[in-house]
């Protein structure tokens, strides 16, 4: 019989000064197709290897810092989210990143960026307290399988936390490039909860709506 695959984080001591939490899987309905939250309850978690906490940031096997983006980012960042399968210019990231509504943390090995997550806060007004929503997540593919994606993940859980938020949602396409990344966010504690539904405008006046539009949903 096999044995189950040991989970990316593991419980640490009660004397550790980890901040991540341990993350408790819920089934609330919320926007977006998956959803966890933190629970205050449990003790601390840690990754099973190769990070080590600062005091500006977390060290990843020594090397790789989890820091918030500066504008100087912005060329790499137009690389990374165009790998990620969003192509932009350099000078359109800056743009973006100029626009403050949302915290992007990148993964910084010396000068070269090798990851990058971006999370903000929301107020449903179906939900009593805010919500936090991963909007981009990406790792270069020459940088994987080093745990940086899990060192994102925690810190963007430390970020919601601090914020106040109750949980973390994200969306990811159905593709099967993307079937990969599905795994690693069901190995974080994410749960599928729910479909996306969108609906694109053929241009700046609004959407163009067939005659067999709903009248309600």
């Amino acid at each position: 019989m096999r044995s189950s695959p040991q989970p990316l984080l593991r419980p640490a001591p009660r004397s550790s000064a980890a901040i991540a939490e341990r993350l408790r899987l819920t089934s609330g309905s919320v926007s977006g197709s998956v959803y966890c939250q933190p629970d205050r309850t449990g003790p601390l978690w840690l990754l099973r290897r190769g990070v080590r906490q600062g005091m500006k940031g977390r060290d990843v096997d020594r090397t790789i810092l989890i820091r918030e983006a500066a504008h100087e980012d912005a060329p790499q960042i137009a690389e990374l989210l165009s790998e990620l399968g969003y192509p932009l210019s350099a000078s359109e990231a800056g743009v973006r990143l100029a626009r403050s509504s949302e915290t992007v943390f990148v993964a910084a090995d010396g000068p070269s960026l090798v990851g990058l997550l971006a999370i903000s806060s929301q107020f449903p007004i179906a939900r009593p307290r805010p919500v936090a929503r991963i909007t981009a997540m990406i790792v270069r593919s020459g940088a994987r399988r080093r745990r940086l994606g899990t060192a994102l993940m925690e810190r963007a859980v430390e970020w919601a936390r601090s914020a106040g938020c109750e949980g973390i949602e994200l969306t990811s396409g159905i593709r099967p490039e993307r079937e990969g990344a599905h795994r690693f966010y069901e190995r974080c504690g994410f749960v599928k909860t729910s479909y996306r539904f969108w609906l694109p405008f053929t241009d700046h006046r609004g959407p163009v709506l067939d005659s067999g539009w709903p009248s309600s949903n």
